[in-house]
């Protein structure tokens, strides 16, 4: 099967099947319904990273939530995620929604070397039979709220490496901003 994926700006994910020579005849896979929905408010503006055989003949999606497009996304503090969705070819009634995925934790200590701020993102196992893949919410450590991914991740020597940030503009002065992010 061919196919391609895409976000949207309201949190889903959208499986195309490809297959069919003939371009008029492509279509969205699953009857229509997206493939993934992610929570309120969580939109997909980077685009999904495949990482093959994954489980099997399943392979994963990998992708971030959250946009800066718009002036007033500069005051939306809603939690956003990093996502990780097994392109499953029958997902299960309703579609594939959080719920299906096995949350991870982040956490922020320091590097006892170098005393630097980091990250760990814990490594609950996944149970395939029950689960669909797993996610870890973004919790901006400026106190700030508005944590985003708006870039494609990297799969790395069997690692998922990307990056977040967060900006912040002055209520007095929009133009005025804080900027910050992580490697993660």
């Amino acid at each position: 099967l061919q196919a391609a994926f895409a976000g949207d700006l309201h949190g889903r994910l959208w499986k195309f099947d490809l297959s069919n020579a003939d371009p008029r005849l492509w279509q969205v896979a699953h009857g229509g319904a997206p493939l993934f929905s992610a929570a309120e408010g969580q939109p997909i503006t980077a685009p999904p990273i495949l990482h093959t055989g994954m489980t099997g003949d399943a392979d994963l999606l990998l992708f971030g939530t959250g946009k800066w497009l718009e002036a007033t996304d500069l005051q939306d503090h809603r939690p956003q995620a990093f996502y990780a969705v097994l392109d499953t070819p029958t997902p299960p009634p309703g579609g594939l929604t959080p719920v299906w995925l096995q949350e991870q934790q982040l956490s922020t200590g320091s590097d006892p070397i170098s005393g630097r701020a980091l990250r760990t993102v814990s490594s609950s196992a996944v149970d395939w039979g029950s689960h669909y893949g797993w996610y870890v919410t973004l919790t901006d450590d400026s106190g700030m709220g508005g944590e985003r991914v708006t870039q494609a991740a990297v799969i790395q020597h069997s690692r998922v490496l990307f990056t977040s940030g967060y900006l912040h503009s002055e209520a007095a002065d929009p133009c005025v901003t804080r900027a910050g992010g992580w490697l993660m």
